[in-house]
C-alpha cells in the first residue's frame, strides 16, 4: 500500500495532463479558425502580401509549438516525468 499523499498525487497529474490537453484544443482551435479565414481571404484576392506571408510564419510557428507541447506531455505521461527521478535530500 503506497503513501496516503499518492491518490492526490495521481490526481493532480491527471489535472494536469487535462489542462495540457484542453489548453492544447483550445490554443489550436484559436490558430485554426481565424487562419483559415485569412487563407480565405487571400485565395479570394488572388495574391497575398507581405503581412499574410509574415501571418502565415507566426501561425506556423504557433503550432509547431503545440504540437511539440503535445507530444511532450505525451512522453511525459507514457514514460515518466522528469521530475520523478529527482530524489528528496
Amino acid at each position: 500500500m503506497g503513501k496516503p499523499t499518492d491518490k492526490i498525487e495521481n490526481v493532480g497529474n491527471a489535472m494536469v495532463d487535462l489542462f495540457h490537453y484542453l489548453a492544447l484544443y483550445f490554443t489550436g482551435a484559436t490558430i485554426a479558425w481565424p487562419a483559415g479565414h485569412e487563407y480565405l481571404l487571400i485565395m479570394a484576392a488572388g495574391h497575398a502580401a507581405l503581412k499574410d506571408i509574415l501571418l502565415m510564419s507566426i501561425t506556423a510557428t504557433i503550432v509547431l509549438l503545440s504540437v511539440a507541447v503535445l507530444i511532450l506531455t505525451y512522453a511525459a505521461r507514457a514514460y515518466g516525468r522528469a521530475e520523478g527521478e529527482v530524489k528528496d535530500r
